[in-house]
């Protein structure tokens, strides 16, 4: 067989490249990318079959592809993933250069498609079904000529490759344009000039993967060989400057290019968008979740906008969608639904069953049916109302409040049994979630299951250990805790219940207008409200978030190596609440261009969230890189967080791993456990990868409401190798931290049983506290506990007023060289003391602790 000429297949990159299609309609890159030695072959975007790897070498020139001597369809390429646009017209631009050989079997011009397996196909433009909406052969003529045909998948789904086929050059640098248009044709442009042009009809809606390399190798290529390289990769679609969006007017079947033709759902508008566009979105209710969204590009960030204030993406149902009809059997006012035909919908109780107006205003919480029923008279005595338990193996001979002891009840502690004579009120309490506290001084709030019932012991086994720090059983005398989800707690007004083996909802309701309520999904058709994992340069305005069970925006790029970055993010002026989390973050680094960075939180108010406002877990894997930095959250208002929370630490806002954190300008009202918590780092020896963190003009009131042992703002790791460098905590009030709970008051901990701090670090160091104000906080004003010496810290000019303790240092010391030096502070109108220093290893160094000029006033007159 005779070698082709020299052929070297290089997809040349123009950064922000701009053409003109025939019709003169401007284009715009959505994804690019270059390839050279320094990119791996690791990632998901690389498809390469079983022992094809060295089919692919990355070099400075770009990625080189050899074709295989042997082996059928061999195939090795990159497909970019990161193309969500769904264009019913595209364009991929390539060059060819001339710089190597391929040896393909030779074939006639005519009729060459029906001769089996002769081609090889470098470039392909792929539909939502996978199959091909455009592609680009290569094969070799009679003389050995290298050629060049169009491949595609007709409207009957059959494979098709073009009759018509032209000359590929074989030497210097050509530029060449694959293109499309969704039931229109296909064509070829080399150096500008139209070598083909294919009227054609498509089984595909759309193309959004592009791919390129061996994409398909012909089955006759067995003892073929020969390479071309791949420089780099980007895709062209039309620019759309604007799109319209309107559930209450709006069409799918609508271009969405003018507020009269405007499209019905968001999630059609986004994924017709390219850098640059904004999405105008009218008000209604969107019921929908949208995913896979389109990154945008420096300079041409895509924009979703609220029109007006009233524009609603729900994660619910309505639920008059459902037959209800009363069953007097279960009493007065309670109603049933059978939800077989929903069967995609519900697989439990719904987290959220809502009764509100039209308009989503006025929300008013059912509760899934609970013993005892719901009730809170104060806030920051949340856990109230609650049935306490009286042991937990055993029932403890002791009371820890009469005795010197407070922990003489630990032996009858247990991980998993608890005893309460409450049981005895509750005729089945097997498969019932039950939310408990630690019976030593409510820092934990645990959600378990009901495993088993010693009716005659009045004991419960959990399905689960309760541990508390993970090490040590804690149910037992003082848990308080509550049952739910059982049918048989069905017995008060806006109580439910949803029975997953007969599908039927039960409701205790005394109206009968169904279309004011609302139901979450609990499968995850709707899970999250807008999923922004792996995306750039995208701006949120506006929206109004509810109802979703697990995230209002997430981004999930992964735990250890993410293998995108993500960059540019804004979400402002959005209103969050009833969902789980408001902002999920998590992203690992596989590279040094693989963080997430520069995302914004701005302006925004997020409550009546269950879980945490922010939930931003930072990998810090491979070590030592970071993969989430440059986090702003700036100017937001958040109330009302954690009272529903599914892990045991209740806390509204959660940073792991922080690195360039700024937290800036925030309210922060009614949160379950600490207002805010930073944890963990990364660190080797004495070099420190996180840190960086401002944290300057917030306000926390009233956190610490069903939860002891816990502050405004907390610094928290599990072990003495976490600390941070360059973190300052400047200018923010803290106040009114309670941490009343059962255990607790019970036990007589803290001061008259209330564990509430305002600034508080456990196990961590290098904090630098300067001019914050702690007021009215139920225990301490600062507290640092347990290595505290371990790296510097700084308290300067903070103004401590009106708590019974203003600052405490304790736990475990370490010997070290480093300072806590504490200076310019004020303490005013403490209880008992200003200071103390305790260590519960009976060791203090005294040279390590540095106390001048603060100012101590009006303390030590009362009694705790």
């Amino acid at each position: 067989m005779r070698p082709l000429h020299s052929a070297l297949i290089v997809f040349a990159l123009v950064a922000g490249w701009v053409a003109c299609q025939p019709s003169g309609e401007k284009l715009v890159a959505v994804d690019q990318v270059t390839f050279d030695a320094s990119k791996t072959k690791d990632k998901q975007e690389w498809s390469l079959q079983a022992g094809n790897t060295d089919l692919v070498s990355l070099q400075s020139g770009g990625a080189k592809f050899s074709v295989p001597a042997s082996g059928d369809k061999a195939t090795a390429y990159y497909r970019s993933d990161a193309i969500q646009t769904w264009s019913a017209e595209g364009y991929l631009k390539v060059s060819l250069d001339a710089a190597g050989s391929l040896d393909l079997p030779k074939a006639p011009s005519a009729n060459w498609w029906d001769q089996s397996g002769v081609s090889v196909t470098v470039a392909q433009l792929t539909g939502p079904t996978w199959t091909m909406v455009c592609g680009l052969a290569l094969f070799a003529n009679t003389t050995g000529a290298l050629k060049g045909a169009l491949r595609w998948t007709d409207a009957t789904g059959g494979w098709r490759f073009d009759a018509v086929s032209f000359d590929m050059p074989s030497s210097g640098s050509h530029e060449i344009v694959l293109g499309y248009v969704i039931d229109s044709f296909i064509e070829m442009w080399i150096d500008g000039s139209l070598v083909r042009h294919k009227a054609v009809n498509h089984t595909e809606p759309y193309s959004y993967l592009a791919s390129c390399g061996l994409v398909s190798v012909g089955s006759s290529v067995k003892r073929s060989s020969g390479s071309f390289t791949v420089k780099s990769c980007s895709m062209q679609l039309p620019f759309v400057s604007d799109l319209y969006v309107s559930a209450t007017s709006g069409s799918d079947s609508n271009d969405g290019l003018a507020s009269a033709r405007p499209l019905k759902t968001i999630s059609t508008a986004a994924h017709k968008t390219v850098p640059g566009t904004t999405v105008h979105i009218a008000d209604g209710i969107y019921r929908e979740s949208i995913t896979k969204v389109p990154s945008g590009k420096s300079g041409q960030e895509i924009s979703y906008v609220a029109s007006g204030n009233a524009a609603y993406l729900v994660g619910s149902v309505n639920a008059a969608i459902l037959n209800w009809k009363k069953n007097t059997n279960l009493g007065t006012n309670v109603w049933e639904a059978d939800t077989s035909a929903f069967a995609a919908y519900w697989s439990d109780s719904p987290r959220y069953f809502v009764e509100l107006n039209p308009d989503f205003s006025n929300v008013n919480r059912f509760h899934i049916a609970r013993y005892p029923n719901y009730q809170v008279d104060q806030i920051y005595r949340f856990t109230e109302f609650w049935e306490v338990a009286e042991g937990g193996s055993s029932i403890p001979s002791c009371y820890p409040a009469n005795n010197s002891d407070q922990s003489c009840d630990y032996n009858t502690r247990s991980p998993t049994q608890m005893i309460d004579y409450s049981f005895d009120k509750i005729s089945d309490p097997v498969g019932a979630r039950i939310y408990v506290s630690d019976c030593n001084s409510g820092h934990y709030i645990y959600k378990r299951q009901v495993k088993s019932r010693d009716k005659a012991a009045h004991k419960i086994v959990v399905d689960e250990e309760c541990l508390f720090d993970g090490l040590y059983p804690t149910l037992g005398l003082y848990s308080a805790w509550y049952m739910e989800n059982k049918l048989e707690f069905l017995d008060l007004d806006g109580e439910y219940f949803y029975d997953s083996v007969a599908h039927k909802m039960y409701l205790k309701y005394s109206g009968s207008d169904f279309t004011k309520l609302e139901v979450s999904l609990t499968n995850n058709t709707r899970f999250t409200g807008i999923d922004l994992s792996l995306v750039s340069y995208v701006n949120i305005v506006g929206l109004q978030f509810r109802l979703f069970e697990q995230y209002a925006v997430s981004e999930n790029g992964g735990w250890s190596s993410s293998l995108h970055g993500s960059s540019h993010v804004h979400i402002k002026n959005v209103d969050i609440q009833y969902c789980n989390i408001g902002l999920y973050i998590s992203h690992g680094c596989a590279s040094e261009d693989n963080y997430l960075q520069y995302w914004y939180l701005t302006g925004s108010k997020i409550g009546y969230i269950d879980s945490h406002a922010i939930n931003m877990y930072n990998p810090a894997t491979p070590s030592p890189r970071v993969g989430v930095r440059n986090v702003y959250i700036q100017g937001n208002d958040f109330h009302d967080l954690g009272f529903n929370c599914d892990d045991e630490n209740r806390v509204g806002a959660a940073f792991g791993n922080p690195k360039y954190l700024y937290i800036l300008d925030n309210t922060i009202s009614r949160v379950s456990h600490n207002g805010f918590q930073i944890s963990y780092s990364a660190a080797d020896g004495n070099d420190i990868y996180t840190g960086q963190v401002l944290v300057r003009g917030n306000k926390w009131n009233q956190p610490c409401c069903s939860n002891a042992d816990c502050g405004c703002l907390k610094f928290w790791s599990p072990n003495e190798a976490h600390k941070w460098k360059d973190v300052l905590v400047v200018d923010n009030i803290c106040q009114n931290s309670f941490g009343w709970t059962r255990p607790s008051y019970n036990r007589q901990l803290w001061a008259h049983g209330y564990g509430g701090f305002g600034w508080y670090t456990d196990h961590v160091s290098g904090v630098s506290l300067f001019r914050n104000v702690a007021y009215n906080n139920a225990d301490v004003g600062i507290t640092m506990y347990m290595l505290w010496e371990d790296e510097a810290n700084y308290i300067y000019n903070n103004l401590l007023i009106g708590s019974p303790y203003g600052f405490s240092l304790g736990g475990k010391t370490q010997d070290q060289t480093t300072t806590t030096d504490i200076k310019n502070n004020v303490f005013l109108d403490m209880e008992e003391y200003s200071f103390s220093v305790s260590a519960n290893d009976g060791t203090i160094e005294p040279d390590h602790i540095q106390l001048n000029d603060n100012l101590y006033w009006h303390s030590g007159w009362g009694q705790v």
